[in-house]
């Protein structure tokens, strides 16, 4: 029997909102591995975990000066503690992380959960762009192992940094003894959207406050946190569907389930023009097939071979409001289709949960 080996996980993300986290640490706990997370502290909010966290409040906010500030704590938390193995997530940890387990001659895992350099907020800033790459480069090599979130980044990553990576997924954990639900789009006062997520450029918020107006049947929840609060609450304020919009915040990833189950039809339109959202297979694409609730998304490539196989939703080819309204439409006029669809889902999550999926993550941690 091996020793309990330590596992350091470092994000600048809050651990309180990160789903793949939890989830891999979770997993990896279980498996008799002492796991500690590192991350930034956002609000004052709290979880209760099976593992240690080391969460750190940031000087900085946003900009360079956050990742340095972030990059210069996690090393020096890395060095004078010790650990057997370390995991950097994503490229905005990596500088600290790959120096950290150099200069104490541990393993390095990484774990990406998007293509960082494509993401909206960097798209047309050639310069920062140019900086990550550079960062890519230097410090994304001789990894004992790299995963991502869906094949078709897994197969970029391998060609891009010369690593091997595997596609560990965003799924669901099933609670035992869970049964999928079938739902049926009849005699329901209101029918439910619902997006969760970050609340992000590029992600359709404001295409589903503006189809309201054109939907009086529906109202919209909008669950999560990001970059475009401020700018959401006011299109919400000034739409003249307001009252039928619900702003609900970030709600944990214990209590997320039982309100999303709440909800009629998912919502996860992305913007084309991002490389790292076309590429993308989100955690809420599962989430929705769990609750049983057919669901919008993008013709991308994931999307698409998900689709194909089990025909859980509907997917747009244009990032527009026209083709979202005209998407919603043929779910709420016929019920069969609904019907149909959320069939659909209770069979794709017997076959695409955590259960299944995390055995490829504790495949690639015994390797050490």
């Amino acid at each position: 029997m091996r020793d309990r080996q330590s596992i350091c996980i470092v994000i600048t993300n809050d651990i309180f909102s990160d789903q793949r986290i939890q989830r891999i640490a979770d997993t990896l706990e279980e498996a008799d591995y002492n796991i500690s997370v590192f991350h930034r502290i956002k609000g004052n909010r709290k979880g209760r975990y099976n593992w240690k966290c080391k969460g750190i409040n940031m000087m900085f906010k946003s900009g360079p000066l956050f990742y340095v500030e972030f990059n210069l704590r996690a090393f020096i938390y890395l060095i004078i503690n010790q650990f057997d193995v370390i995991t950097s997530t994503d490229v905005d940890t990596i500088i600290a992380c790959r120096i950290a387990a150099w200069v104490k001659r541990k393993p390095l895992f990484f774990d990406a959960h998007e293509h960082f350099t494509m993401v909206p907020e960097l798209v047309g800033r050639s310069f920062k762009q140019k900086i990550w790459r550079v960062v890519e480069k230097l410090f994304v090599r001789n990894l004992a192992g790299a995963y991502t979130v869906n094949q078709t980044l897994a197969d970029t990553f391998t060609e891009r940094y010369r690593e091997p990576f595997i596609s560990i997924r965003n799924l669901p954990h099933l609670k035992p003894g869970f049964q999928p639900q079938v739902r049926e789009l009849t005699n329901v006062d209101s029918i439910i959207l619902i997006y969760q997520g970050a609340i992000n450029k590029g992600r359709g918020i404001e295409l589903y406050i503006d189809a309201l107006d054109q939907l009086p049947e529906c109202e919209l929840w909008i669950i999560g946190e990001g970059d475009l609060d401020q700018k959401i609450e006011l299109l919400v304020d000034h739409s003249s569907s307001r009252k039928r919009i619900k702003i609900k915040g970030l709600i944990s990833p214990k209590e997320l389930p039982e309100i999303t189950a709440q909800a009629h039809i998912g919502l996860n339109l992305l913007d084309p023009n991002s490389e790292s959202y076309f590429n993308s297979l989100a955690n809420r694409y599962y989430d929705y097939i769990k609750a049983g609730i057919p669901s919008i998304h993008m013709n991308f490539p994931e999307y698409k071979k998900a689709n194909e196989l089990h025909n859980t939703g509907i997917l747009l080819s244009q990032y527009t409001l026209d083709a979202l309204v005209h998407a919603i439409q043929p779910l709420i006029a016929d019920p069969e289709l609904y019907y149909s669809l959320s069939e659909n889902c209770a069979q794709a999550i017997q076959e695409n949960n955590w259960e299944k999926e995390s055995s490829k993550l504790l495949k690639l941690y015994s390797s050490i």
